[in-house]
């Protein structure tokens, strides 16, 4: 069964923005890491915590945060990290998979030492007499959980970033999207003014810039690979993809919205839950409608423009196959890229002697003698236009009865956009049999001229010298290049004028022949 994401090409310079993106906001939760990491040092409070209402950022997890974005900016894919460019690429990816390495052990170590027994507390590792002061309940300083399975998501996806399946799926993508939920999840508590985490544990609050640095680096992760695994439908150059692109950050941003003007609708006591409730659900309806209508009108718009180009198409074609298949003076056929037929018009079914469906399907071979064959003249003619472009030549060929014609042979090779002999060969056959019949027969008369002993030579229509044996140099004197060009009575010395000549015409144009004398 094919995979339908296989054929979902993607927007390439789309792509190109996602994976800079990717760059930049790998080196921004890096800088958010040293700033933290700088504000513990040197107690500054507004780098530790955006806001003295807000929970402090611990330091371990800030380290986690360089570890991370170090990883990572190692981990790209090569060539999309201008920073690192001069440090060759096996010495990266080793690096960057130690430091993934060191970002899970992270996370593990904070989850093993407070679900166990042992007193060890990972996140008490720096500044630990500078983390006691601020640890005031729900402002405390601690790794939170949260934080801890986002060390752990990261770890994992960095492992797996440039890990790809059969089916061309990139398992690092799945927990990279996990990371950017739970972040969006802390960021929208805040948002709320969430308090309690109705479950397990009791909700301790992950800091603001902590979920904001995940949810960059759940971003970063996923834009690593823009045109790949679970990217690919967004990033796609289909309607599906544009779309896509265009009601995700509406789908993510109005919901969040809309909760918040009911709670604060509530907290302002402007009316009740229960009518908050439903002009939530109203509002939320009255939305999705919208962009229904918008995404409907979207894609019919695209439908029409399509059916459009579909119908211009088929109309050229139509002309197209009209237009060959009128012609019968010129046998017109199509061959495989093997040299099989694939196509046959009118003139090739009155000049070959076959059928369409006799013909279609059988090799190209079918039209030339057994020597031409033995020599490999098919084969050779296909070869040799595609190497100069074109090929033509002249030579016997077959009809169906068995009978040989003489036939003027041009075949051009058919390119795709890519220069890839993917429609095969175009090939055009006339038959000239009359024609080479009466090259040989003014050949033959030309010999005999020469070898006559009577004075010959021919005028055009105007009655001018065209040719002139040697009989007739010998006759009058002149040689054949003497004479050439002249008028006839000049040459001959003799009457030619206009009533002459026009007499001359009128015999030969009734019966093809004049016989008379001329003084």
């Amino acid at each position: 069964m094919n995979d339908p994401f296989k054929q979902q090409e993607p927007d390439l310079l789309l792509s190109t923005r996602l994976l800079r993106l990717s760059v930049y906001f790998a080196v921004s939760v890096l800088v958010i890491g040293m700033f933290v990491l700088v504000g513990w040092q040197s107690n500054i409070g507004f780098l530790k915590r955006p806001a003295p209402s807000h929970a402090a950022m611990n330091p371990i997890t800030a380290l986690g945060f360089l570890l991370t974005a170090s990883s990572l900016l190692l981990l790209l894919p090569s060539g999309s990290n201008p920073f690192l460019k001069f440090l060759p690429d096996k010495k990266k990816r080793v690096t960057g998979t130690i430091l993934a390495v060191l970002v899970l052990l992270t996370g593990v170590l904070k989850i093993a030492g407070t679900l166990s027994a042992f007193h060890f507390s990972i996140d008490q590792l720096l500044f630990a007499r500078k983390l006691i002061p601020n640890a005031r309940g729900s402002l405390s300083s601690q790794m939170t959980l949260t934080s801890a399975c986002c060390f752990i998501l990261s770890g994992t996806s960095l492992l797996l970033l440039n890990v790809k399946t059969l089916k061309n799926r990139i398992p690092g993508q799945y927990p990279a999207l996990m990371i950017g939920l739970l972040a969006l999840f802390s960021m929208v508590g805040y948002l709320y003014r969430v308090q309690t985490f109705y479950g397990l544990f009791e909700y301790v609050p992950m800091a603001i810039h902590t979920a904001t640095a995940f949810l960059l680096i759940s971003l970063s992760l996923l834009f690593a690979h823009p045109g790949q695994g679970i990217m690919q439908p967004f990033t796609s150059k289909y309607t599906g993809g544009l779309t896509a692109r265009r009601l995700l950050p509406l789908v993510i941003l109005l919901p969040v919205l809309l909760g918040y003007l009911r709670l604060w609708a509530y907290w302002k006591g402007a009316f009740s839950t229960e009518f908050g409730v439903t002009l939530l659900v109203l509002s939320i309806v009255l939305i999705f409608m919208t962009l229904i209508w918008y995404n409907a009108g979207l894609l019919n718009k695209r439908d029409v423009v399509k059916q459009e180009s579909e119908k211009t198409l088929l109309e050229s074609e139509r002309r197209y196959h009209l237009l060959v298949s009128s012609v019968k003076d010129y046998a017109i056929l199509m061959l495989d890229p093997s040299g099989y037929v694939i196509s046959w018009n009118e003139g090739a079914e009155h000049i070959k002697g076959y059928r369409a469906e006799e013909i279609i399907g059988r090799h190209v071979s079918v039209f030339y003698t057994n020597n031409d064959i033995a020599l490999g003249e098919p084969a050779r003619s296909l070869a040799s236009s595609l190497e100069k472009g074109s090929y033509e030549s002249e030579g016997w060929r077959v009809r169906k009865d068995g009978s040989l014609f003489w036939a003027n042979i041009v075949i051009t090779p058919l390119f795709d956009e890519e220069g890839q002999l993917l429609l095969g060969f175009a090939k055009v056959t006339r038959d000239i049999t009359e024609r080479k019949r009466t090259q040989e027969q003014i050949s033959q008369m030309a010999r005999l001229m020469e070898d006559t002993s009577d004075a010959i030579f021919s005028t055009d229509a105007s009655f001018f010298v065209s040719n002139w044996n040697k009989a007739a140099e010998q006759l009058f004197g002149y040689s054949q290049a003497e004479v050439k060009g002249k008028a006839a009575g000049d040459v001959l010395r003799t009457r030619l004028d206009s009533d002459t000549r026009q007499g001359i015409r009128a015999e030969l144009i009734r019966s093809n022949y004049w016989k008379g004398e001329i003084e």
